[in-house]
């Protein structure tokens, strides 16, 4: 009985260790380059870029999206002017403009976007 279970056992365990992927390290990430890990993550298809503009006594803070994504995508944009943010769903080869902030004191902002497939 024993005798099985330690052949079934080494039967199984190829098949189990293939499916787990690269060896994690400390942080439970893989060690990657930045280029494969932001590719692993899925967000080197969503360029994105900012934009203020002067308008009414204040300054609008704009985030511009732009999918080359195959598959359509939800991205959610925050700032330092807004942090809790906003989503917004992208098809393939879609853009989109969201406002951050309207009428800020600030001339300038830092904005961060993450994308996932929808």
């Amino acid at each position: 009985m024993l005798l099985a279970t330690l052949f079934v056992g080494l039967m199984v365990a190829p098949s189990a260790l293939a499916d787990r992927g690269p060896p994690k390290h400390a942080h439970g990430r893989a060690q990657q380059a930045p280029a494969a890990l932001a590719k692993a993550l899925g967000q080197t298809c969503v360029e994105y870029s900012t934009q203020v503009i002067y308008k009414n006594y204040g300054y609008d803070h704009w985030v511009h999206l732009r999918s080359a994504c195959e598959k359509p995508v939800t991205c959610h944009a925050s700032s330092d002017s807004n942090p809790s943010g906003a989503d917004r769903a992208l098809d393939p080869g879609e853009s989109a403009s969201l406002l951050m902030f309207r009428g800020s004191p600030a001339s300038e902002f830092q904005a961060t976007v993450s994308c996932r497939l929808r």
